[in-house]
């Protein structure tokens, strides 16, 4: 068994109609200027949409999240944040993108 000790987070959820476009000030309220995107393969659109939006701060994106994530596709992502230096994962769409948890973000 792998031992680990996780801290969560306040949550902050933006429910509005076009929330979407508050992505880029979401990002500045973080401080926050290396953008990994996390999703399922299905969201290629919205994914695509949002790093419309936050230009420059995307520095990687990761579309194999797939539900009851596999050990090797965490794996995978964590070492992609890494590669990046993410400061931040920002998960897009539904809850398989939320199970990724970089070691040092």
């Amino acid at each position: 068994m792998t031992e680990f000790t996780w801290n969560g987070v306040r949550s902050r959820v933006v429910f509005a109609t076009d929330s979407i476009d508050q992505v880029p000030a979401e990002l500045e309220r973080l401080g926050v200027c290396r953008v990994m995107l996390v999703s399922t393969p299905g969201r290629a659109k919205l994914t695509e949409r949002i790093a419309e939006l936050a230009g420059d701060a995307v520095v990687a994106r990761f579309d194999r999240g797939v539900v009851h994530v596999p050990e090797r596709i965490a794996i995978d992502a964590r070492l992609a944040a890494e590669r990046s230096s993410a400061d931040c994962l920002l998960a897009v769409g539904g809850g398989s993108g939320r199970e990724f948890r970089p070691a040092t973000c």
